[in-house]
């Protein structure tokens, strides 16, 4: 295995300027003189001081060019085509820092803006996001099967009451313990509505079935998760209150399927024609004879949502809250196509046929749709904070609340949230509450941000403060670290990094090349002078296009024009009319556009389009004949003209920086690029020449 040294790295989003680098070979000065790194087999090129090794090529090569393939299959030409504009990329940045242009104003405002805008969202989806993603996904490839007992208490309830519900609880749990039956008590004693529901729907006897992560709140889906099968869990509580849970089943996680089904109601007795059971097996006869399963579902389904899409329900998951009867009949079927039933529900009976049956996905197929939902979560809020607490612990910094709490005792709670500095006196305004590291902040800091709570207050004052405290420690612990995050985490200042460098080489670009080759006009006119013929315009389409609002418009127009009218007509017809305006505009068209106009390519001079949709208006295309080709004036070829000299400025400036940087790069060392063992080399230590 080639042993290789530590990457020089640089920047996915400055790979649009070394796109725009040209390969100018390789760079190079006298034969007397030594060159760095060419008696090295694992230097492919030196620049400006630095040796770049093949790890280092390696490292940048394939987050940088764009390829989802494995870079070892990449010809050797790619390698070397990338080594040279990287180098490049290198020689522009160093030059645009000697340059001092990374300590412009301007440059250093973008800097920090961009650093303000990425710093914190970077933080959360590093230290919150990502662990709640990934903690989801492991846990959606199991299902669990819980009971659960809830005693309601609301989030700021008194102390007392609070108090009572837990002991409650404890007693409950105790008798679980003892061998009372788990489900009587939730009958009983669980404040879920559902556990006093009908058998065979979820949460009868608080027994909530089947369900995976991201379903049901934390911390219920942790204890879930994490009590063994038959074991009971501690009394918890959430936002809804507090529970004791049981586990009953775990299972590998059962792919979501995509099913129809044809539902008939209950009625009749048994064997009367208008029986749901009779009724459905008739049914079920005419799809074993080859009937229509959407048809019939059309026709027959008394499911009113699905039956005029042929009984397409969609996508179901096995967690989803239907009856445990028509969830095992679906989930048994295997192939699409496959039809289950007659199945009866509460609901009615049911004949299922299965459409499509998903695979789970991978990580990286299911991310986005984690992150969805994990967006969505309360653990998000609650993860933050978490986050907030533990910042402040590492950091030695210390939140009064009690300080906080006295200073608003007395002001009603609502009173908090919209007068000036909550209602604070005057002389508690500057009192220091909160210390971070070297940052302070006080009551008054804390009262400006009142009204972000939008007006959700607490049944009482210190409970109000204390919501309001919580919400702004968690916000300014986290923009105090975010603000730090360049120097405390490696990875945000590789990306701070490779955004200067950017900028400073979008800069250099900008000064040196772009505006420098569009403000040469003697320069861009000696170039037109020399070769005009080389900038023509040929054979186009002269395209006429009537628009206008009013559908009705245009087809009268369209009718004048087969009648023999002139444009000219038209157009001074309906000059006038101030309801309906109509506008002619001609546009030259060499070839196809990938527009509404390549409808003219396909008529012959004279004739016209059907009135076309284009946006929010209506449209007739003419064909109007052939605009010969010919030389552009210089106006018209400016915009190349300009490019061309772009390049040429460009060039001029890589060769300049080759020789003043002492570039060198050694590609044919490339041919070991991407493989464990190195092949022999051919002139290794010859370097390369322009």
């Amino acid at each position: 295995m080639i042993s290789r040294s530590r990457p020089i790295t640089w920047t996915a989003p400055v790979a649009l300027f070394i796109g725009l680098s040209l390969a100018a070979g390789c760079g190079s000065l006298s034969r007397t003189m030594p060159i760095p790194g060419a008696d090295n087999p694992e230097v492919v090129a030196s620049f400006h001081g630095e040796l770049l090794t093949l790890y280092d090529f390696e490292a940048n090569y394939a987050p940088h060019t764009g390829s989802h393939s494995d870079p070892a299959t990449d010809s050797l030409s790619s390698y070397r085509d990338f080594l040279e504009r990287y180098v490049d990329f290198r020689l522009k940045v160093a030059a645009a820092r000697e340059a001092g242009m990374d300590t412009r104003p301007d440059i250093l405002e973008e800097i920090q803006s961009y650093r303000v805008r990425l710093a914190r969202p970077f933080l959360v989806e590093k230290e919150v996001i990502d662990p709640i993603i990934r903690t989801l996904y492991e846990r959606r490839k199991e299902m669990v099967d819980v009971s659960h007992i809830l005693l309601t208490v609301p989030e700021n309830a008194p102390a007392e009451d609070t108090l009572a519900a837990y002991r409650k609880m404890q007693v409950l749990r105790d008798s679980v313990l003892q061998g009372v039956d788990f489900g009587s008590l939730a009958v009983r004693h669980s404040q879920d509505p559902s556990a006093r529901g009908p058998a065979d729907t979820r949460g009868a006897g608080g027994r909530l079935g089947f369900f995976t992560g991201g379903d049901l709140v934390e911390p219920f889906e942790s204890f879930a998760y994490n009590i063994p099968v038959g074991g009971l869990s501690p009394v918890f509580r959430t936002r809804f209150g507090y529970h004791m849970l049981t586990v009953h089943e775990r299972k590998p996680a059962v792919p979501n399927i995509r099913i129809s089904h044809i539902m008939i109601r209950h009625a009749g007795p048994p064997g009367d024609s208008t029986n749901a059971l009779v009724r459905a097996e008739a049914l079920g006869k005419q799809l074993d004879e080859g009937a229509d399963f959407a048809q019939l579902a059309k026709d027959h389904s008394e499911d009113i949502m699905s039956a005029g899409q042929g009984g397409d329900v969609g996508t179901i998951a096995y967690t989803s809250p239907v009856p445990d009867t028509f969830k095992e009949a679906a989930f048994a079927l295997m192939e699409p196509g496959d039809i289950a039933g007659p199945v009866e529900t509460p609901f009615g009976v049911h004949l299922i046929r299965l459409t499509e049956r998903e695979k789970l996905p991978s990580f990286e197929e299911a991310y986005e749709d984690l992150k969805n939902l994990a967006g969505r979560l309360p653990r998000m809020g609650l993860a933050e904070e978490a986050l907030a607490r533990d910042i402040i612990q590492s950091g030695h910094g210390r939140v009064d609340t009690a300080l906080a709490v006295r200073a608003f005792a007395g002001i009603p709670p609502d009173s908090i949230l919209v007068l000036p500095n909550g209602g604070l006196d005057e002389s508690a305004i500057a009192d220091t509450f909160f210390v971070l590291g070297d940052s302070t902040w006080t009551l008054g800091h804390l009262a400006e941000t009142a009204s972000s709570l939008n007006n959700r207050s607490g049944i009482d004052t210190e409970s109000t403060v204390r919501a309001l405290v919580s919400s702004f420690v968690t916000d300014a612990t986290l923009n105090t670290e975010a603000a730090l995050l360049e120097e405390r985490d490696a990875e945000f200042g590789k990306i701070m990094q490779e955004f200067r460098d950017g900028l400073v080489l979008f800069a250099l670009m900008e000064d040196s090349v772009w505006t420098a080759a569009d403000r040469d006009s003697a320069a861009l006119r000696t170039r037109y002078g020399m070769q005009p013929e080389a900038y023509r315009w040929p054979d186009r389409i002269r395209a006429i296009s009537l628009q206008s609002a009013s559908d009705s418009l245009l087809q009268d127009a369209a009718a004048r024009l087969d009648a023999g009218a002139s444009i000219a007509d038209i157009h001074a017809l309906y000059a006038a009319d101030t309801l309906h305006i109509l506008h002619a505009d001609t546009t030259l068209l060499a070839d196809s556009s990938g527009s509404v106009y390549d409808r003219v390519l396909d008529l012959s001079e004279g004739e016209h389009t059907e009135v076309l949709a284009l946006r929010n208006m209506r449209i007739i295309l003419v064909h109007d004949g052939i605009e010969p080709a010919r030389t552009k004036t210089f106006e018209e070829a400016r915009t190349e003209i300009v490019s061309e000299h772009q390049k040429t400025l460009e060039k001029r400036l890589i060769a300049h920086l080759r020789k003043r940087y002492n570039a060198h790069t050694f590609p044919d060392r490339l041919v070991r690029a991407f493989k464990e063992e190195a092949p022999p080399m051919e002139h290794a230590d010859t370097p390369a020449t322009p």
